[in-house]
């Protein structure tokens, strides 16, 4: 069973690097640019949405006041004229609009605050996604200053260690 683990340890390694030598760490980070660069619009996109949502509140809420001060009016026409089966039924409806305004801001005010979390992910994200940019440029600006530079993994072979070590202990041993 040890042996099996060993051999199963030994393809893992070896899968792992050669995957190290095929990655083209400039790809990768493009890549991840190219990812991060649609996660930002699509993240706008839904701050847009958000945004046009609480407008469209808005004006329901600005609907919902000018009901209140039309009721508060007729109320008082329905109490000056003594008709009280009138002015309960408005007072009824003023408590529902009152209640329906109340729950509407608070509403609003957890949207606004998800709102401004959402914000602030956002210029976050933005300044990861500067950086990475900033590590592209500077990865690339290495690779046309020094086009003969290679990654450790592409510059020296397993075999190439191997024969290496054979010819430093060869060395060693004589004398």
């Amino acid at each position: 069973m040890a042996l099996l683990n060993r051999v199963a340890s030994l393809f893992t390694a070896d899968f792992h690097a050669l995957l190290d030598r095929i990655e083209d760490p400039e790809a990768l980070l493009r890549q991840a640019i190219r990812d991060m660069e649609q996660s930002l619009v699509e993240q706008q996109q839904r701050l847009q949405r958000r945004h046009e949502q609480q407008r469209s509140e808005q004006l329901v809420s600005d609907r919902t006041q000018a009901r209140l001060r039309d009721l508060a009016q007729h109320i008082d026409r329905a109490f000056d004229a003594g008709d009280e089966a009138l002015a309960r039924q408005l007072v009824r409806q003023r408590l529902l609009c009152e209640r329906q305004l109340d729950l509407r801001q608070d509403q609003a005010q957890q949207r606004h605050a998800a709102e401004q979390r959402e914000r602030e992910q956002l210029a976050a994200n933005r300044a990861a996604l500067e950086a990475m940019r900033q590590k592209l440029a500077a990865l690339e600006l290495t690779r046309e200053s020094n086009p003969g530079l290679m990654t450790e993994t592409e510059s020296v072979t397993e075999q190439e260690v191997d024969a290496a070590v054979l010819a430093e202990l060869q060395r060693r041993r004589q004398p």
